[in-house]
């Protein structure tokens, strides 16, 4: 953070400032990844976030905006990663639950990575597999300080808190979170996303489709 409270990011030496990271569409091509930590985008009981085997309906309720947020990010190219450090048989119990199963490119659990928040395993696992070419185009998106170092730790370009968990803003900035939001569904604002960008963009593969008669479907990493 600067003298003067505004926050910086590594995308470009680009400052956050008024909720708004990109200014232009080159900037916002710079973005690669999203890595979303399950807890940030889910509202988890607390029997699964002590890791019990459990999928009850009634327990698990997506963070409003969330789903959307992930459709938004991967229709502009964007991949994302969820990930968490449930067991993979509780986590996959949960997206099944949600119906989110494809609903991002990767998912990812501690036993997928090798260990879990607050080390960077799981960022830099999601960086990998989604084949992107720099952390400057990954953003970390995590709801506890632990998510927020693992983020720092993996070099992310930007690492951004959530309020829709236990924690409150300043245990995330003091953690060392470039940004806190309410929730995940504020993110397309703080990326510069607008509705515009979003029209052109998908009239373009529209187009594209149209005179490719390609069979392909989204984007991002399948």
């Amino acid at each position: 953070m600067t003298p003067d409270g505004r926050i910086t990011s590594e995308f470009d030496d680009v400052t956050i400032d008024s909720l708004a990271v990109f200014e232009d569409d080159d900037d916002l091509a710079d973005l690669e990844l999203v890595v979303l930590t399950l807890s940030s985008a889910v509202l988890l009981d607390d029997a699964l976030r002590t890791h019990i085997q459990h999928s009850d309906p009634d327990l698990l309720r997506p963070v409003p905006g969330a789903e959307d947020l992930i459709r938004r990010l991967r229709a502009t190219g964007v991949a994302v990663a969820l990930v968490g450090g449930l067991p993979r048989s509780t986590q996959d119990a949960v997206l099944g639950t949600l119906g989110w199963i494809g609903l991002a490119d990767i998912t990812l659990s501690r036993e997928d990575a090798g260990r879990g928040s607050p080390f960077p395993d799981l960022a830099l696992t999601a960086l990998l597999r989604a084949g992107a070419s720099s952390v400057e185009g990954m953003v970390v998106v995590g709801d506890t300080p632990s998510d927020i170092a693992a983020g720092v730790a993996a070099g992310a370009g930007l690492v951004v808190g959530v309020l829709t968990g236990r924690y409150d803003e300043q245990a995330l900035l003091d953690a060392g979170a470039d940004a806190v939001l309410p929730s995940v569904a504020d993110l397309p604002e703080l990326l510069g996303y607008d509705d515009d960008h979003d029209h052109d963009h998908d009239h373009e593969h529209e187009h594209e489709h149209e005179h490719e008669h390609s069979g392909a479907e989204g984007s991002g990493i399948r």
